[in-house]
């Protein structure tokens, strides 16, 4: 089971009437749970304006292994 967490900071859009804020990513976490081996499981995470990128190629790696 992999649980994850994404947060955001807040920008105000003064452009668009329809919008007023942009939800920018600024940081990630996420746990992995083995049921099976407890010493299997782990956290990580990551602070950064490329957070997203980085959880993309931390999932990929985690898949692949």
């Amino acid at each position: 089971m992999v649980y994850a967490d994404l947060e955001c900071l807040l920008e105000k859009v003064s452009n668009n009437s329809n919008r007023y804020q942009n939800h920018v990513p600024c940081s990630i976490g996420f746990y992995v749970k083995c049921s099976y081996d407890p010493t299997l499981s782990f956290y990580k995470s990551y602070r950064g304006v490329d957070c997203i990128d980085w959880f993309v190629k931390e999932s990929n790696q985690f898949a692949e292994d």
